[in-house]
């Protein structure tokens, strides 16, 4: 249970993504959800997570490198278990994107949508974003049992890096 008395799941999400660029951790504003990018296996992107599955990132190659990418993953709790459930992501490392001015994510962003439609509480509507780097592990703990995270980057290199765990 965590601090509210509602159960949670842990998510570890090795998500190794690389993109240039530095800056200090935090959030931008919010804001939409970028579409496009470059072709992605459906293996790395894209995809609903169920716990305890791993995922990655899709490899850097010809068809990708220096391109556009833009991944989603949506995380849910076992089929059948209570609504009241929480997400716990743990983010190992995030390096991603640059924060301008402490409002503007430059570059690439991290976008975690908490709740969905059927959801009494939910921050779809202005969901934060999230750049820069953090080399300390951090944690958001959702509000609902539906969390969907949207990654961005301008420019896929191997220089990308947010690693998340579930």
């Amino acid at each position: 249970m965590n601090r509210n008395g509602r159960r949670s799941f842990l998510f570890i999400l090795p998500l190794d993504y690389n993109r240039g660029g530095s800056g200090s951790g935090g959030g931008g504003g919010g804001g939409g959800g970028a579409g496009g990018g470059s072709d992605i296996s459906k293996d790395h992107c894209n995809k609903t997570v169920d716990i305890f599955e791993d995922i990655s990132s899709p490899e850097v190659s010809n068809q990708n490198v220096g391109r556009p990418l833009t991944c989603w993953y949506r995380f849910r709790t076992l089929k059948g278990a209570p609504r009241d459930f929480v997400l716990r992501l743990r983010f190992k490392k995030f390096k991603v994107g640059q924060l301008l001015n402490a409002t503007h994510c430059e570059g690439g962003y991290l976008q975690i949508v908490d709740g969905n439609a059927k959801t009494d509480v939910s921050n779809r509507r202005e969901p934060g974003m999230f750049c820069g780097e953090a080399e300390q592990p951090q944690t958001f703990i959702s509000e609902t049992s539906y969390v969907k995270v949207l990654f961005h980057t301008d420019n896929f290199t191997d220089q990308v890096s947010p690693s998340v765990s579930l």
